[in-house]
């Protein structure tokens, strides 16, 4: 290691052991909509009803006794809201709205409830006092979780279409990060489903000084989802991919360099292949050829992760899931939901347990009985 590296390794560690923690949280206050006359709500809606539908178990007067932060991120889960926001600031790293020079509007982060996340990352004080600013009139925040594919293709996508229906003007741009422009599966969706208003890119370090502002989310079971999904497979992507073919049974592969990775993936594989699935990495495909991958999908099987989002691009009207955990102690509702919404059957099956390396084993006779019992009824 050179000085230079050195030098930089000390200096992460004093900012994020001291900076950070006595400063940077210290001085920013998170403030709601009604804290500030600048903040406007267009919609502020909740959807208590939708609740039993996907959590048919979840007793909610408990939950208030009990566990009030799990209760106040399920409601937040099914809110759906837009604001409008006069003369603020745009964080360039972490995307927080800024307010009067020390307020941070808490739903500028659309997962702020989040209760098993650590403390969500303040802007750097340091870095705002010597801030590079650029002035703009209006836009609208579209700038968390473009990188994660189905965070993309269910929580971002919806932002832009809620602001569509929401009458916002089509004059008025959309904010993007400036890594947005990197992410290849970004670039093709937006090649299949053009975007209607221009963009406006904030560049790293640069601050924007925006007179007036919306911030919305969506719900993840919103008619947004539904309607992106089926303009997709009403377009011609799947034309354009003849030399793919569209297996009904799927598997996907999860190559063992990842976190979550089956150790005893030969075994796995080798059960899948006895029933006829097509083994896949979503990751070796084009967006348009993973479409078309699906679009005639009966079984998909695969661990918990990104690659299971395609199942929105199934043509087929009862496509059965079966999502593989690593353990019980991970057991995250995404793709459980999305079937749902989609009317689709769900399982899933839980692995041993992950390893120091972020593998686990899974019971091949469990798998095969599971698999078994799945496929006999197509």
């Amino acid at each position: 290691m050179d000085i230079k590296q050195f030098i930089r390794k000390v200096k992460a560690y004093i900012n994020q052991k001291y900076i950070v923690k006595y400063i940077d949280n210290e001085y920013w206050r998170l403030i709601g909509a009604e804290k500030s006359s600048k903040i406007r709500a267009v919609i502020n809606e909740i959807y208590k009803e939708e609740i039993p539908k996907y959590y048919p178990d979840l007793d909610l007067e408990l939950l208030q006794t009990t566990r009030p932060d799990i209760l106040k991120f399920r409601l937040h889960n099914f809110s759906k809201y837009l604001y409008e926001i006069s003369n603020c600031t745009i964080d360039p790293e972490y995307n927080w709205v800024i307010l009067d020079n020390k307020h941070l509007f808490k739903y500028s982060w659309p997962l702020i409830e989040d209760p098993w996340d650590k403390i969500k990352k303040r802007p750097s004080l340091f870095a705002y006092l010597f801030r590079r600013t650029k002035n703009i009139e209006k836009g609208i925040l579209i700038k968390y979780l473009w990188t994660n594919y189905y965070h993309f293709l269910i929580d971002t996508v919806s932002q832009i279409v809620l602001a569509d229906k929401a009458g916002i003007p089509q004059d008025v741009p959309i904010i993007v990060p400036y890594f947005q422009k990197d992410i290849a599966f970004v670039k093709a969706f937006f090649e299949i489903m053009p975007l209607k208003r221009t963009i406006i890119v904030q560049k790293r370090n640069e601050y924007l000084n925006v007179r007036q502002l919306f911030v919305g989310k969506d719900t993840f079971f919103s008619e947004s989802v539904k309607e992106m999904r089926e303009f997709i497979l009403k377009s011609n992507v799947c034309e354009k991919e003849k030399n793919m073919t569209s297996p009904e049974l799927l598997y996907i592969s999860r190559a063992t360099k990842y976190k979550r990775s089956i150790k005893n993936i030969a075994e796995i594989e080798e059960i899948v292949r006895k029933y006829n699935f097509k083994v896949i990495e979503p990751g070796e495909y084009t967006v348009g050829q993973q479409i078309k991958l699906f679009s005639e999908a009966k079984v998909i099987i695969g661990v918990h992760g990104a690659g299971l989002t395609n199942l929105l691009f199934g043509k087929n009207k009862n496509i059965k899931l079966l999502e593989i955990f690593p353990g019980k102690e991970i057991k995250p509702e995404h793709y459980k939901n999305l079937c749902t919404l989609l009317g689709f059957s769900y399982f899933s099956i839980v692995g041993n347990g992950l390893d120091t390396n972020g593998q686990f084993e899974l019971d091949t006779e469990l798998f095969n009985n599971t698999v078994n019992d799945i496929v006999s009824y197509l």
